[in-house]
């Protein structure tokens, strides 16, 4: 039986994934498994390793699903999340059809089941069937709301059948119609890590699809964290400074001057940049002053476009909190 075909019966679309990995073999390895578990196999896997190194490749070709064929892309500089999956998307796109699907992996964010992938694909065909503007699926999203810079979670009694959101989860098995990818331009490598899904979604919306969240698995995700019935508000905490916080914030302003909403952007400075920070000053005083440091350097860079790899992002070396 030939990839894309299922036996004595019509093609059906193929789905092809893009698996993102840094400095991690052994959460690779436990990912390679759950999707060689998974009942129904990927098409084709592309393995995209911001930092190739001989004991991930050892372990891509030892623990890959052997139904799966499979490419090991080594990247010559880390390219992060966003790039990452950019890289593989566009190597994907051009070897699928245009009603392929093309599924994005975290290394650290196994399938729950082993029925997620046959899920997740007969979803997409049938959300697509039912509006060919269809250009992604997922099983977690969020709308936006421009004015105010801010995700809106849907409530637990909207998640059933094709939740429309304009954007989806990268870290929860989104879906991204070759034929759509085609059209909008696939992940570029500017933003290298945080709110890359916000910006993909948005753009994917622009062109004209649609993109839908699979109610049930996602209202099964709220159950089994705990998180059905949760109000989520702004956190008033300032935690730890880190380079995640600012590639966050400097894409968030940048996409939001990019999407023609400057006046969200310069509130987004004001009151995440250096309210917040100065409400610490307070407390932590070293802490707030490293914030609002941080800040001011990721509202320059996101006001003025200097996007790419400023500083590398901390590498989490174990599983991904749940919850």
């Amino acid at each position: 039986m030939t990839a894309g075909r299922s036996a004595g019966g019509p093609p059906r679309s193929q789905v092809l994934g893009v698996l993102v990995t840094f400095r991690r073999p052994q959460v690779l390895r436990t990912m390679l498994e759950a999707l060689a578990d998974q009942s129904r196999a990927l098409d084709r896997l592309y393995v995209v390793d911001n930092a190739p190194s001989e004991e991930s490749e050892r372990v891509v070709r030892e623990h890959a699903d052997p139904r799966t064929p499979v490419c090991y892309l080594p990247s010559a500089t880390n390219l992060g999340s966003i790039g990452g999956f950019g890289l593989g998307m566009r190597h994907a796109a051009r070897d699928g059809e245009p009603d392929d699907w093309v599924l994005s992996l975290d290394d650290d964010d196994p399938p729950s089941t082993v029925d997620l992938v046959l899920e997740l694909a007969r979803f997409a065909d049938a959300t697509f069937e039912r509006d060919p503007g269809t250009g992604a699926v997922g099983v977690v999203g969020a709308r936006f709301d421009a004015g105010r810079a801010r995700s809106i979670r849907p409530g637990d009694d909207e998640l059933h059948g094709a939740v429309p959101v304009d954007w989806l989860g990268q870290g929860h098995f989104a879906m991204y119609r070759v034929g759509a990818i085609r059209r909008t331009g696939d992940y570029g490598d500017d933003l290298f890590f945080g709110h890359g899904e916000l910006e993909y979604g948005l753009r994917m919306r622009s062109h004209g699809f649609g993109l839908y969240a699979h109610g049930e698995m996602w209202h099964a995700r709220r159950t089994e964290q705990g998180r059905l019935g949760l109000e989520v508000r702004p956190s008033r905490t300032l935690g730890e400074p880190s380079w995640r916080r600012y590639y966050r914030l400097r894409n968030l302003v940048w996409i939001l001057r990019e999407n023609g909403h400057s006046a969200a952007a310069a509130r987004v400075i004001a009151v995440r940049g250096v309210a917040k920070p100065l409400a610490g000053l307070g407390g932590d005083r070293h802490a707030a002053l490293s914030h609002l440091s941080m800040n001011a350097r990721a509202a320059f860079d996101g006001w003025t476009g200097r996007l790419g790899p400023r500083q590398q992002p901390e590498v989490r070396l174990g599983p991904k909190p749940r919850g």
